[in-house]
């Protein structure tokens, strides 16, 4: 599915662009009230100031220049912010940038951004009385895209529980208030879904992963905190809550539910499993708290860097017990990302930083079914931590393995998996490729096992064809838990 196959920063910015043109397209038209030499002269202020700043503030913090992150930044305030009809405007959008920018290396974490940049640049603006955000994005000639937009940027992120605790809310809130007001119930709602921030502020901005809690059962509170404060009209301290207030809000709730332990990872070795895959062992400066299954963002200086700076979510692929960390990779034959070409170099005894552990795709706490797992490729590494967990407790559960690569001189983990085996449980080694078509094929023994609890590990095109299977068959969704490469 090629929804799935480009990262989560091109898409949003890949829409950001067609937002922006449509923006033009219908100011030419008439069908949008702004006129077009003001929508022009905001663009030029944007971008006049966020992607040189950026390339600046990289070089004095010696990190890598997202331009694609700076790029997105940029397009949010041209869309939020009071198109520029006077120098008053241009003075407002240019302060909101420059703070929108600084924010994204001044106010972090471990790395990490706390709130989204462009709305603390719009918020701050505010507050100082400089100017405001008008949110002239939310317009009903432009509903339409926004709708699709927000559509396929959650889908592709799977953020479904983030959008029904943000819309859910917001639909409640604004029902409540018309009906208490003696307003029509059906007009505040239409207003709300076609001429608010409503569909901007869901699919462009709420959904950045930086910002997002790390497990996923706040998620659906994540979304109602923010929906609550952007539908709900509340004044606090003589300030109304702004649509960016409340975003940053739910960005603040978010940074204190994450985990914040930091770790130094000492690389004991480098094992290659075989020609695109690798083993990597490191040794924890303390002992990392962590769920069997879960993944951590992995941080080391990358030169030359790329776009996507220097740090990645990975899995954890050894279990949570002692001081040992492991790490699971493919890369592609003669490419790779600078990422891992930098990690792969690595000697042993160099050091990186290991932090923010995240994630809810786990084993329940008490097994009281059936176990299956189903991997990809590298999309075993939650399944040998699983795996290690239950061999060191000498748990006793029944648990299946499928695991699908292209050859089985591909396997990662066949120390783990030995053991397994060597402890009664069952692993079935399949070839196929791509892994989706294993799911397609007859082969798929799985499904005699009805009352099981499945978890499925992968590609998203493999995840979700097992997913579409087992659905067929009868199987609850609740019966089923995912992980799979978001690509961002």
């Amino acid at each position: 599915m090629k929804l799935f196959s480009i990262t989560m920063y091109k898409q949003v910015l890949f829409w950001l662009i067609v937002i922006v043109f449509g923006s033009f397209v219908t100011s030419l038209f008439g069908w949008l009230t702004i006129p077009v030499w003001q929508l022009g002269l905001s663009f030029l202020v944007v971008a006049a100031i966020c992607w040189p700043l950026n390339e600046l503030l990289a070089k004095i913090w010696k990190v890598p220049a997202n331009q694609e992150s700076a790029g997105i930044t940029a397009l949010i305030l041209f869309c939020i912010m009071a198109p520029v009809s006077s120098w008053l405007h241009a003075v407002a959008i240019a302060v909101a940038a420059i703070i929108a920018i600084a924010s994204k290396y001044i106010i972090a974490y471990q790395g990490r951004q706390i709130f989204n940049p462009a709305a603390f640049g719009a918020a701050a603006v505010s507050l100082i009385g400089l100017g405001s955000a008008t949110w002239w994005i939310g317009n009903q000639p432009l509903a339409a895209i926004l709708a699709i937009a927000a559509v396929l940027i959650i889908v592709r992120l799977q953020l479904f529980r983030v959008a029904i605790g943000f819309y859910g809310m917001s639909l409640l809130v604004t029902i409540v208030l018309a009906a208490s007001l003696g307003s029509s119930v059906s007009s505040a709602v239409e207003a709300l879904i076609i001429s608010s921030p409503l569909l901007f502020l869901s699919g462009i901005m709420l959904t950045e992963p930086s910002t997002l809690p790390g497990r996923r059962y706040w998620h659906l509170v994540y979304g109602g905190v923010v929906g609550l404060l952007f539908a709900g009209q509340f004044e606090v301290f003589g300030f109304y809550i702004s649509p960016a207030l409340a975003l940053l809000a739910g960005n603040l709730m978010a940074f204190t539910v994450n985990p914040k332990q930091a770790v130094t990872l000492t690389l004991q070795s480098i094992d290659r499993v075989a020609d695109t895959v690798y083993d990597l062992r490191f040794k924890a400066s303390q002992q990392l708290q962590f769920v069997a299954g879960q993944y951590m963002y992995w941080t080391l200086p990358v030169a030359p860097p790329d776009i996507r700076g220097n740090r990645r979510p990975f899995t954890i692929a050894s279990g949570p017990v002692g001081d040992e960390v492991r790490l699971g990779i493919r890369t592609t034959t003669g490419k790779g990302s600078a990422y891992k070409k930098a990690l792969l170099d690595l000697k042993p005894g160099d050091t990186m930083t290991g932090s923010y552990v995240s994630g809810d795709f786990v084993l329940p706490a008490s097994i009281a079914k059936p176990i299956v797992m189903i991997a990809g490729g590298i999309g075993i590494t939650p399944f040998i931590s699983m795996l290690e967990e239950l061999l060191a407790h000498d748990n006793r559960s029944p648990v299946t393995v499928y695991y699908c690569n292209r050859s089985n001189a591909d396997i990662y983990g066949r120390d783990i998996l030995d053991k397994a085996i060597a402890s009664g449980i069952t692993v079935h080694y399949i070839e196929a490729q791509p892994a989706d078509s294993f799911a397609q094929s007859e082969a798929a023994e799985l499904l005699d096992q009805p009352d099981a609890q499945y978890y499925i590990s992968g590609t998203i095109g493999m995840v979700q064809a097992f997913k579409t299977k087992l659905r067929r068959a009868g199987i609850k969704r609740r019966a089923i838990k995912t992980d799979n490469f978001a690509g961002y």
